[in-house]
């Protein structure tokens, strides 16, 4: 087993307000550590495909910031799906069926709507509740970490 020496320090990370924030998509899994498919575990979507979606704010206070989205493709979360593609400037033509791919999405820019998220028995955490287009911003300028 690996040793590591603590240091007594529990990084904390403090919630995005809630708000909507321009974002980009700055990676997208579709894999799990073990090179698997991912796939939800939820009741109604159990078994169909997943990605896990990280966004990075690209303005205002909370540029810098990470946001994190599960995406389901089943028939019960298309509109989720749709929500994001129509929001990343593709055109969704409806009751067809496309594939989607992960590279056409990889650094779009659109809005995020972040809300705190607060269930019973788990910690507060941050959510994206929709997706919408993102209007220009003036420039952006580089996020320099602190």
């Amino acid at each position: 087993m690996p040793k590591i020496k603590f240091k007594g320090e529990n990084k904390k990370f403090d919630l995005i307000e809630n708000g909507v924030y321009p974002a980009r998509i700055s990676k997208i899994e579709d894999k799990d550590d073990n090179g698997d498919d991912l796939v939800s575990k939820g009741a109604r979507t159990s078994g169909c495909p997943m990605w896990k979606i990280e966004f990075t704010i690209i303005d205002g206070d909370a540029k810098g910031r990470k946001c994190f989205e599960r995406l389901v493709f089943a028939d019960s979360t298309a509109w989720k799906v749709e929500q994001l593609c129509e929001a990343c400037g593709f055109d969704v033509d409806p009751n067809t069926e496309v594939d989607v791919e992960k590279e056409d999405l990889i650094d779009k820019r659109l809005n995020i709507e972040v809300y705190v998220r607060r269930e019973e028995g788990y910690k507060d955490s941050n959510a994206i509740r929709r997706f919408t287009v993102l209007e220009e911003i003036e420039e952006e300028t580089p996020f320099d970490g602190d």
